[in-house]
């Protein structure tokens, strides 16, 4: 498998991680909110992953890359512990959400930035494109929650 497959793959077992840490989370809160952001974001991650899943089984050896930029890709930066506490506040358990998905948004870009044939790099932009709006939905829910509990006390 070229390094840049192998890239494909760790964006393939990033979105199925964060699908992970999202399921157990809304099976253990009683948040209707963040319940429904879970199930809408493991939606969007259902569909990435095909996306993911079509592209390594039909693109195989057929990607034009910029070997050079993909060796020396820095891959420390999206490694993220995923391990968390289900007590955690929720808060911060969007905190971190947010931070799973703007990671992945930021893989996404830099697959983009890599990929030389722009067939290739459209089917990437449109997946970072939609992790954006991933990020909206995490940003909103955040801000949202910030604006109902100011002034509670």
């Amino acid at each position: 498998m070229s390094d840049f497959l192998k890239l494909v793959e760790t964006a393939k077992q990033l979105e199925e991680q964060n699908a992970e840490v999202y399921e157990i989370y809304s099976e253990i809160t009683d948040h209707f909110g963040l319940m429904q952001l879970l199930r809408a974001l493991r939606t969007g991650i259902e569909t990435h992953t095909k996306v993911l899943v079509r592209f390594l089984d039909e693109r195989v050896g057929d990607v034009d890359v910029d070997e050079a930029r993909v060796k020396a890709l820095d891959m420390s930066e999206y490694v993220v512990e995923r391990s968390f506490d289900a007590a955690m506040e929720y808060r911060d358990f969007l905190c971190m959400i947010l931070h799973f998905e703007a990671m992945l948004q930021s893989f996404y870009e830099t697959l983009v930035q890599v990929i030389l044939s722009t067939e290739h790099r459209d089917i990437f932009r449109r997946l970072a494109a939609d992790q954006e709006k991933h990020l909206w939905l995490v940003r909103s829910r955040l801000e949202l929650e910030n604006l109902t509990s100011e002034g509670c006390f």
